[in-house]
């Protein structure tokens, strides 16, 4: 990728990037990714970003600002307050509420008696909350950070997740399919999600798998 020789900090096109972006030059070396300029930005210093974002533009001195790892942690543990608090009390009265039968069983001791578990009908029931509860789960990512960018955690954090490229909203289906990169990187040891913390743009494994990017929101 080629260098603009002696330039000063600024938006240029960097050869080899798709045709209509700009990378963020620091005076030394490229900062970030390609970033889609916008169609009315010549004519002055080159306005990466999309309409209704406020990304930087006419005379903007930085690029997009990457969030930080813990800002990130912060806005995944209030969403999973606010999906798991109600999701914990529905299935609790859903177990509750599944029919029952009196079985022998063994106590902690090894000792014969009798408990209860839910019948074939109660089993029945249990499953059906739980894969209700889960792909309402799927829904609230989806629907948030595919059409508006943020969670309710993202927004009480100030951060957004965009296409890297046209820093605008992911839509739904790359939002599922976000979702379910997660699932991939918690599996080893949750590396995947720690990634973050090193990487460049402070892309996780599932930024990478869609293109997207969490930066912090223009307020």
């Amino acid at each position: 990728m080629s260098m603009p020789p002696a330039q000063p900090p600024g938006w240029y096109y960097a050869q080899g990037d798709p045709p209509g972006t700009h990378r963020w030059w620091d005076g030394t070396q490229w900062v970030g990714g390609p970033v889609a300029v916008a169609p009315t930005a010549y004519g002055g210093q080159p306005a990466p970003g999309v309409p209704g974002y406020g990304g930087p533009g006419f005379g903007s001195t930085r690029p997009v600002q990457y969030a930080g790892w813990w800002r990130r942690f912060g806005a995944y543990l209030l969403d999973s307050l606010i999906l798991g608090v109600p999701g914990g009390v529905i299935n609790t009265i859903a177990q509750s509420a599944a029919p029952k039968k009196t079985v022998a069983c063994t106590d902690f001791r090894g000792r014969a008696a009798l408990c209860e578990q839910p019948t074939a009908g109660g089993w029945l029931l249990i499953s059906i909350v739980g894969v209700a509860l889960f792909v309402a789960g799927v829904a609230y990512y989806a629907y948030f950070n595919g059409t508006k960018g943020q969670t309710l955690g993202k927004q009480a954090c100030g951060i957004k997740v965009l296409d890297r490229n046209t820093l605008a909203p992911i839509g739904t289906g790359r939002a599922v399919g976000r979702y379910f990169g997660s699932i991939v990187s918690a599996i080893p040891c949750l590396l995947g999600f720690l990634w973050a913390a090193w990487d460049q743009d402070k892309q996780t494994w599932h930024d990478k798998m869609v293109n997207s990017v969490v930066v912090m929101e223009n307020r």
